[in-house]
């Protein structure tokens, strides 16, 4: 049975300022599980301002307000408890590169 989870991801700039904003449904079963790595490919394909080969960090707000990084799967786990009004807000930063 398919499960759908509305995704609002948000684009951090300097100073960690929105620069820019989607939202989308992820749809996903039991057995395939929502995985980290799926969640970064959607993002990705939807910021045309990145680059397609540009790394994203991502991030969830706990409940403490602070932004907890997002590299495995048990820590996107962790970020799902943390949804509010059905909605998993994911922050997006792009490493800067080196000079």
């Amino acid at each position: 049975m398919a499960k759908t989870v509305v995704v609002k991801a948000y684009l951090l700039g300097e100073d960690e300022a929105v620069t820019e904003i989607h939202k989308f449904p992820f749809v996903y079963t039991k057995e395939d599980f929502f995985k980290s790595a799926d969640l970064s490919r959607n993002i990705s394909s939807l910021f045309f301002n990145l680059k397609k080969t540009a790394a994203l960090n991502m991030f969830y707000r706990d409940e403490e307000g602070d932004l907890v990084g997002i590299s495995s799967d048990d820590e996107l786990m962790m970020g799902l408890a943390c949804m509010k009004d059905d909605i998993f807000r994911v922050y997006i930063k792009v490493p800067k590169e080196p000079q």
